[in-house]
């Protein structure tokens, strides 16, 4: 070490100096301490919630405006990310995207294990907005009590004359089912065989129920029917999805989402502005 380094690290020392000076950030951008806070603690109160959705629910529910991006490395620096396991994309290839509410409709049956019996939960489920049109918990599987529930659903949009998709299953392929398409001039669509991804629309539904529910559905059929009741309406009405630009699946279906997204986009706008200006005021001091 040269003499001239020793001596001057020496008078450092006794000057107090020594210590390295931490640089602060010169970005006005940076999050404010506030706003990191607030992050950690949502993530926290949701921890099923990737970091995507996480921001759009907190800019819906004015807990903090920031980017996606912003939110990651929030959660990462606190070690709060969630580590999901990617699905493998499916090969199918599907010509017909839906340009509005209604014009086609996803349908299945899951099975429901209730005091040591199975019911049936029959969904129909909007390909655009992913809104469950119409869901019922059936005590017995045919295709009189499917027909029946595709009456019920097209009741409940009058005027809708959606494509309706569906499996192989026995209760689809009927009688019964092709009446009331027909009756009601639809389209009817089967899926590819043993492939559950060409009716993925309403097969992540299901998997939502069971996720959210546990599989668990009560001690009798009542408690099982208000617990799906539940379970469709914070699907509808509260849950952000990926594939709508994190909205509710009502918000398409019945609301004015480009109104949405121009608040959305005010929101963060304002946010960096006075991010901007409270950053400046703490570098000049």
């Amino acid at each position: 070490m040269p003499r001239s380094v020793y001596f001057e690290w020496h008078r450092r020392a006794q000057n107090g100096q020594l210590a390295d000076s931490v640089r602060s950030p010169q970005s006005h951008d940076r999050l404010l301490p506030v706003e990191v806070e607030a992050i950690k603690a949502f993530a926290l109160r949701h921890p099923r919630v990737g970091y995507r959705k996480l921001s759009y629910m907190m800019l819906d529910q004015n807990i903090v405006a920031v980017s996606e991006s912003a939110v990651y490395r929030t959660l990462r620096e606190a070690d709060l990310l969630n580590r999901w396991k990617r699905s493998t994309p499916s090969p199918g290839v599907y010509n017909f995207k839906p340009q509005a509410p209604n014009q086609q409709w996803h349908s299945d049956i899951m099975y429901v294990w209730v005091a040591s019996r199975h019911y049936f939960l029959v969904s129909f489920v909007d390909a655009f907005s992913r809104y469950i049109v119409h869901h019922r918990l059936l005590t017995e599987l045919s295709g009189t009590a499917v027909s029946v529930e595709l009456e019920a659903a097209l009741a409940s949009c009058t005027g809708a004359k959606p494509r309706i998709v569906h499996d192989h299953g026995s209760e689809f392929c009927n009688a019964e089912l092709r009446a009331v398409i027909k009756a009601h001039d639809l389209i009817d669509i089967r899926t590819r065989a043993r492939h559950p991804e060409s009716d993925g629309i309403v097969e992540r539904w299901n998997g939502t129920v069971r996720h959210e529910s546990e599989d668990y559905y009560g001690d009798n059929y009542l408690v099982a029917q208000r617990k799906v009741r539940q379970l469709v309406d914070e699907y509808n009405n509260v849950r952000l999805h990926a594939a709508l630009g994190y909205f509710e699946p009502r918000e398409l279906h019945f609301g004015n989402p480009s109104q949405r997204r121009e608040d959305r986009a005010h929101k963060l706008l304002s946010a960096r502005h006075q991010r901007r200006a409270c950053n400046r005021s703490q570098m000049a001091a």
